[in-house]
């Protein structure tokens, strides 16, 4: 091997290397300085002792951590109770689907695959110049010229449950919903500017509500991803005395909490995202992510369309209920005035728009409340890199007109 100067440079860190391995274990040589200073009665004392500082020590067992030890889950706990509650979170969904939430929330729909008139006709009422490419925008914008890469779901094969695909890496669901809903609501807001000093925006709302089904109690706890708030309330769209006269979806084979997680540990709360004193106090839309990866069934069944619309019915009854107490108090019943919430539920291509009435707050009395539901509308088909090309497939320009409805309803 020829020898070059990089070749002499790793021999010469090598010898070096290897002289240290072999000082590091070279004995300490004795020397007869101590014997010597005691021949001649000379005092010998530890230098250690002035150099080295005292060691202080410390009794770690009376520290156990930041925060107190939980207590223990048994029948001592401050919370626990015999009669258990069942609980609607944000990962469920309802058996039966739209059926079983209905008659949960003691809800009628007038007309199937409808939204009201009154808000039909706001859809081509406003529109910004070229729309269309900007809402097209919007989308590669999020869906592929975002900059985050982080490790995705992992991927399986029924066929092939065994089979391990490589790790994929990209922009994750979560943050596909929140930045394209953040930017379909801001185009909103800049079709319609005098609405839009009238909304404010709120993000990841907490909402509980408590309720009896049955002397069964019950409590919603769900997360509104984006609220979209105003000074004033929506105006009712029917009357209550339309749909006191019908009856609420018959379950023949299940009851209206199946699925519903039990637990006796519990506290009956109200929650509501604002304080008594806002100004902008009253939500009129929700909008809601769906994340494939958090929202499934109890025994991993795969998500059916009608959970899907329960689920926004759910959501918009949790809002609408909080929203309800904390207009009127929390002992209220049958409202003075409906109360009208918009919901949109999304997973970052399909869109549900759904509206809920709410005229009470019990789900055992003769008052129900109106819902009006459209199908799941697809914004597109496809959103992907073809041949190193952005292309976008499939644009629905209805699901952006739809969502402009929504936000300049009053």
């Amino acid at each position: 091997m020829k020898f070059t100067i990089p070749l002499g440079k790793h021999n010469l860190y090598r010898m070096m290397r290897n002289q240290w391995k072999v000082a590091r274990k070279r004995p300490v040589l004795k020397t007869n300085a101590e014997k010597v200073l005691q021949a001649n009665n000379l005092e010998l004392v530890d230098a250690n002792e002035f150099v080295a500082s005292p060691k202080k020590t410390f009794d770690f067992s009376s520290i156990v951590g930041l925060a107190p030890r939980p207590v223990p889950k048994d029948e001592n706990h401050p919370l626990y109770k015999e009669q258990p509650c069942f609980f609607y979170r944000d990962h469920s969904v309802l058996l039966e689907g739209l059926p079983q939430a209905l008659a949960l929330t003691n809800t009628v729909q007038l007309e199937a695959d409808t939204l009201p008139p009154r808000i039909q006709k706001l859809v081509d009422q406003v529109q910004l110049p070229n729309q269309d490419e900007l809402v097209q925008r919007c989308i590669k914008t999020t869906c592929l010229y975002d900059a985050e890469q982080k490790k995705l779901p992992v991927r399986k094969d029924p066929e092939r449950p065994a089979w391990n695909f490589p790790r994929d890496f990209g922009i994750t669901e979560s943050r596909k919903n929140r930045m394209l809903c953040s930017r379909l609501v801001h185009l909103c807001s800049l079709a319609s500017p005098e609405i839009s000093r009238q909304r404010h925006v709120l993000h990841d709302a907490p909402l509980c509500a408590s309720l009896m089904w049955d002397s069964d109690p019950v409590m919603l706890e769900v997360r509104a991803d984006m609220c979209l708030v105003a000074d004033k309330p929506l105006n009712p769209l029917v009357e209550p005395a339309e749909a006191e006269g019908l009856e609420v979806p018959e379950l023949t084979v299940s009851h209206p909490l199946i699925s519903l997680e039990e637990d006796n540990f519990y506290e009956l709360k109200d929650v509501f995202p604002l304080q008594p004193d806002s100004k902008f106090s009253q939500v009129q839309t929700v909008i809601v992510h769906h994340n494939l990866t958090e929202v499934k069934n109890l025994f991993d069944a795969p998500v059916q369309e009608s959970q899907l619309l329960g689920r926004s019915l759910m959501k918009a009854y949790t809002m609408a209920v909080t929203q309800a107490r904390y207009n009127y108090g929390p002992q209220v019943k049958e409202l003075p005035q409906p109360l009208v919430v918009q919901c949109v539920q999304t997973d970052g291509q399909n869109f549900h728009f759904s509206v809920l009435q709410l005229h009470s707050t019990e789900v055992d009395c003769h008052r129900r409340n109106v819902y009006w539901s459209l199908p799941p509308l697809p914004l597109y088909d496809d959103c992907s890199y073809v041949q190193a090309v952005p292309l976008l497939q499939g644009y629905n320009a209805q699901v952006f007109k739809q969502l402009l409805a929504f936000y300049i309803n009053n």
